[in-house]
């Protein structure tokens, strides 16, 4: 079920996308995404429509790239973490994602997230994110924040959904 969605036709510093009130697994699409900059998109829980910026969340990640080694990537107590890897500004709409997001609207446990994402590099090699962040705090949060951590983002569709 369709909880919200934005989508962005001119420049913008983020997208904000609420109205988790359940305990339900909910999921983030994201289309098309295009940036002013080489640049990651990165997310951070809500809580009361605001942006958890707190240094508690943790990922691991597997880098894949189609023309090249894979490679790890992991953080710990961070203020946010990374849907995808580097998204090219020279290559239009390239990026999507899929981001299930759990417990987040259970105060007596840690919310988590699971994020595949695809992207084209400049050379037309394929790249792709996998893994997952938690984020280590028991609070209720009732949406996602997402940011690119340079630049703005160009144009993209971000949609939340509530899974039943």
């Amino acid at each position: 079920v369709q909880v919200a969605t934005e989508t962005v036709t001119s420049p913008v510093a983020s997208v904000t996308l609420t109205g988790i009130d359940s305990d339900d697994v909910y999921m983030v699409a994201v289309n098309n995404l295009s940036t002013v900059s080489d640049a990651q998109l990165w997310a951070r829980f809500t809580v009361g429509g605001t942006a958890d910026t707190t240094s508690n969340y943790d990922e691991a990640q597997k880098y894949l790239i189609s023309n090249g080694s894979f490679s790890n990537v992991s953080d710990t107590n961070d203020s946010k973490f990374s849907i995808t890897a580097t998204v090219q500004n020279t290559v239009s709409g390239n990026a999507s994602a899929i981001c299930y997001l759990y417990n987040l609207n259970n105060s007596s446990e840690y919310s988590f997230a699971t994020v595949e994402s695809t992207f084209y590099a400049s050379t037309n090699n394929a790249r792709g994110y996998a893994g997952g962040a938690v984020h280590t705090v028991a609070q209720s949060c009732d949406g996602i924040f997402l940011y690119m951590n340079t630049g703005n983002i160009t144009s993209g569709t971000f949609t939340l959904y509530k899974v039943l």
